[in-house]
């Protein structure tokens, strides 16, 4: 063996190896440092850097890392959002939800662990759109169940117009029937014809080939869009525990389960109570009538009667959709639309020339008191004043451009009223004193 080959075998056993990760090697290069990985996405540390090798020690740490790791960018990605869907649906379509426990979602998808939690690219929590829909159908079939026999047929076609259908759905093994029970055939046989004589709905199943009028598929006249937490708390992922007694026995090794199996502790994320969450729904182009309002309705009814996620007979993944929670955040939501408002019309404020004439023409103390009146909170500033953001503007534009001389008197003073009113003006109009 070469000198340079035997010294570089012995090196590799006295160095502990990189992991391979399943990225290209000027990502690994890039993120990988003293053989420590430096990457501060957790929808990445979940996904690509997540390794099943590590021990019960490197473990903990790795989900204590990443229970710590905040999403990238979540004020913007909010902000984006919550700004998209002002735009995209009405509000009666929007319904916010409070988790009153903690929420596990998509457990079976993940890399370790079975904690395949739902974060998009930024690291944030949500509820794909699918899971949403999935929750308010299962409310409206409960409903089906539970309605009285003359009222099965109406409510069977709202439910099939709001959440749309497959050919399946309209066989005695589908969760129509279900909710239907043992006058199924009948009531399917008229919602197919009331499909048809309303809204034109072909009937041209394959399933007619058995002499059934089934209709055609359909996708529904309600959207059900992912939710995202309205506002971030500030520890929004909490670590949770989750201890199998008898792992051979659930493998098939053993035929009974005894107490004499070591229990192993298996650690998996979860979404933390208290978080709030919007969820929005919209009509469809072609919606009809109230179903935009039946499926918000059956949408609350399942979060708040059935949970969403995995382990809600446990008591995960349940909402408080109250009156109080909407009243509460659409309040916030109007608050928060009027500020960008502002935001946007401050934007684009000029300083008024004539004001900035007034303003070349009066001494010092009188340019003083004028001033003065923004050195406290813009919560008590006089009524007069605090509307007129026109003037506002052009008293700060002219003391910090126009005029400078005042400005530089008092510049740096922590106890001057000039200079703390400088400050409150130049924070609300986002400008930096010079």
């Amino acid at each position: 063996m070469k000198p340079d080959r035997k010294r570089e075998r012995e090196r590799m056993k006295e160095e502990p190896r990189i992991p391979e990760w399943p990225l290209a090697s000027d990502t690994v290069a890039a993120l990988v440092k003293d053989r420590k990985l430096g990457c501060d996405s957790r929808s990445l540390l979940l996904d690509r850097f997540a390794d099943p090798r590590r021990g019960d020690e490197k473990r903990r740490q790795f989900w204590k890392e990443f229970i710590e790791t905040p999403a990238c960018f979540s004020e913007q990605r909010q902000r984006s959002w919550n700004d998209f869907l002002s735009l995209l649906c009405l509000p009666e379509g929007l319904l916010f939800a409070e988790l009153r426990s903690r929420m596990m979602v998509n457990m079976a998808g993940g890399v370790m662990e079975n904690a395949g939690l739902c974060l998009d690219r930024f690291g944030l929590p949500y509820i794909p759109g699918s899971a949403v829909k999935g929750c308010a159908r299962r409310a409206a079939i409960q409903e089906l169940r539970e309605a009285l026999a003359h009222e099965k047929s109406n409510l069977l076609e709202t439910i099939a117009l709001v959440f749309g259908w497959v050919g399946e759905d309209w066989k005695d093994s589908s969760d129509f029937a279900y909710g239907c029970q043992r006058d199924w055939e009948e009531i399917r046989e008229r919602t197919a014809e009331s499909l048809w004589q309303k809204f034109r709905i072909r009937i041209d199943s394959p399933a007619e080939k058995d002499g059934e009028r089934v209709p055609s598929n359909f996708a529904g006249t309600v959207r059900f869009l992912p939710a995202y937490p309205y506002k971030m708390p500030k520890h929004d992922l909490e670590k949770d525990i989750l201890t199998p007694h008898h792992q051979e026995y659930y493998r098939g090794v053993l035929c009974e389960a005894f107490d004499s199996e070591k229990p192993i502790p298996v650690l998996f994320p979860a979404v933390a109570p208290g978080t709030v969450f919007l969820f929005p729904i919209r009509s469809a182009p072609r919606g009809i009538g109230n179903l935009l309002e039946k499926g918000r309705g059956w949408l609350r009814e399942g979060l708040e009667k059935l949970g969403i996620g995995a382990k809600t007979a446990a008591g995960y993944g349940w909402f408080d959709c109250s009156e109080r929670i909407q009243q509460d955040m659409q309040s916030k939501l109007a608050k928060e639309r009027e500020e960008r408002e502002r935001a946007e019309k401050r934007a684009h404020l000029e300083p008024d020339p004539k004001e900035l004439d007034a303003l070349g023409k009066l001494k010092e103390s009188d340019l003083r008191g004028q001033i003065n009146l923004f050195a406290v909170e813009e919560k008590y500033w006089l009524e007069k004043d605090r509307k007129d953001e026109g003037k506002q503007f052009t008293l700060l534009y002219y003391l910090t451009v126009v005029n400078r001389e005042l400005y530089e008197k008092e510049k740096g003073n922590p106890k001057s009223k000039v200079w703390k009113a400088l400050h409150n003006l130049a924070d609300k109009f986002g400008k930096t004193l010079p």
